[in-house]
């Protein structure tokens, strides 16, 4: 993340000043903002900070933001930083995940509509005046034409971070459920053989990831039923990691232990015991677990 001095000599850039220039507005002298830009001064004051940014035209917590994050103890810093990259990262998550379900259309198309009961029972009475202005936007965008991949991945980064939860709370009870009960995947696909944990088509094989429900409780208390998995079939698996494992009648979740020839796995579940696997039954590494609380 930039430092103050960065984003202070960047700002001052982009608005054309010379360090002159902006010592002048901003009632202060050149020596000065020279010994900020070059960090051999401390961010100033809240006063001169919003000084400054009269000085430059931008918003006063664009500068207040970096100069108190400057201020800050390095090891609480840090420990905010990490929190921003974690933020982050579920940001991207979740974006990948709706642009996988909204992108998959004859899977998805059917259950695009507005005023579902489901939709009631999870969202409050203004998110859900939303979720039905979204969805309004939306359905012709992701199940009209050939190229509603790019269409969606526009749509999605349009919107506000608050939509986007919106969707991502909303989408998967909507067509969940139904997927399960039209494909029949909650029953045995054998004699004695469990129910899979897919409980949705996986995606066409150029994606990413892939999402799926967990239909067990093999790893409760860590995973429980209806907890949504987002999936990297790509990524490597490490000691452990939860895994995707490939068994009769679908896929199971489970802790990898150890890799090598043949991994060694384990479940939450005590009544569960450990199992080995060969390295191709492994199917992909659990990213992220979405919980329905309500």
């Amino acid at each position: 993340m930039a430092t103050f001095a960065d984003h202070l000599r960047e700002a001052r850039r982009r608005s054309g000043l010379t360090q002159t220039d902006l010592a002048e507005r901003a009632g202060l002298t050149g020596s000065y903002i020279s010994l900020l830009e070059s960090g051999k001064k401390p961010p100033p004051s809240d006063r001169v900070l919003s000084r400054l940014s009269r000085a430059l035209g931008v918003p006063e917590s664009d500068l207040a933001e970096v100069a108190h994050l400057d201020r800050t103890p390095e090891d609480v810093r840090q420990k905010i930083l990490a929190l921003s990259r974690r933020l982050e990262r579920e940001r991207r998550l979740t974006h990948r995940m709706l642009a996988g379900w909204l992108t998959f259309p004859s899977f998805f198309g059917p259950f695009l509509r507005a005023g579902d009961p489901l939709i009631s029972r999870r969202l409050g009475g203004k998110q859900r005046q939303r979720l039905e202005k979204l969805l309004r936007r939306l359905v012709p965008i992701a199940t009209g034409k050939e190229d509603s991949a790019e269409e969606v991945q526009r749509f999605l980064s349009s919107l506000p971070d608050e939509d986007r939860e919106i969707l991502a709370v909303a989408l998967p009870e909507i067509a969940l459920p139904r997927a399960a009960a039209s494909s029949g995947s909650s029953s045995p696909a054998g004699p004695g053989a469990p129910p899979p944990v897919l409980s949705a088509p996986p995606p066409p094989g150029d994606r990413e990831v892939y999402h799926l429900r967990v239909g067990d409780d093999d790893m409760a208390p860590r995973l429980e039923p209806g907890d949504i998995l987002t999936v990297d079939p790509a990524a490597a698996a490490r000691p452990g990691d939860l895994v995707l494992l490939r068994r009769a009648g679908g896929f199971r979740v489970r802790q990898l232990v150890a890799s090598g020839r043949r991994l060694t796995l384990t479940a939450s579940n005590p009544r569960v015991t450990p199992e080995e696997a060969a390295a191709d039954d492994l199917a992909g590494v659990v990213l992220e677990v979405r919980r329905v609380l309500r």
